[in-house]
């Protein structure tokens, strides 16, 4: 009786926000991921100047990785929420930022799983050794997001109007999304 209660009253308010209200909570939040992300690299940033005689290759590794990550993933935050991209980041984008995201987000997660492992076993192993094995399996396993976008221009001519050419880059899928074995 009481979940209907407030089931009611939740569609109730929901049906008289507005579009707009939500393109708002939108921009707020992207806009605070993008200063915690900031942040987030600020602090990598402070911890290995700070601590860098007590860091072991790992996990210097690991703040690497999460600041490129962060970079990474704010600047793909903002190129799909906002549409505001220079053109020379555009043409690197599908290239560079989407599937370099991906790679430092499993680098990152395999990372600290190594340094996991190594503490509990004790092993004793050189660190560039681990991080080179893992960079690779990291490449490896996200090899498709260097082939899934692709840059497309667009021109459309107005010149019956007295507008110009207009010429405009699109990042689109390619036609890996279209592959059923590769989706799965």
């Amino acid at each position: 009786m009481l979940g209907e209660c407030l089931d009611r009253i939740a569609r109730r308010s929901l049906e008289g926000l507005s579009l707009e209200f939500y393109a708002e909570v939108s921009n707020v939040v992207c806009v605070l991921l993008c200063i915690l992300s900031a942040a987030g690299i600020a602090g990598n940033m402070i911890t290995h100047l700070y601590m860098r005689e007590y860091k072991t290759w790992l996990s210097k590794s690991i703040l690497c990785s999460d600041s490129f990550y962060l970079l990474l993933s704010s600047l793909e935050l903002v190129k799909l929420k906002y549409d505001i991209f220079p053109p020379f980041l555009l043409k690197i984008f599908p290239v560079l930022i989407y599937p370099f995201h991906r790679v430092f987000q499993t680098l990152s997660v395999y990372l600290r799983l190594a340094l996991l492992l190594i503490s509990v076993t004790g092993t004793q192993v050189k660190g560039w050794i681990i991080l080179l094995g893992l960079v690779a399996v990291s490449l490896i396993v996200n090899y498709g997001k260097f082939l899934e976008t692709k840059i497309s221009t667009l021109c459309w001519d107005f010149r019956e109007c007295n507008c110009g050419i207009h010429i405009q880059t699109l990042i689109q899928q390619s036609s890996l999304w279209n592959n059923r074995q590769y989706v799965r």
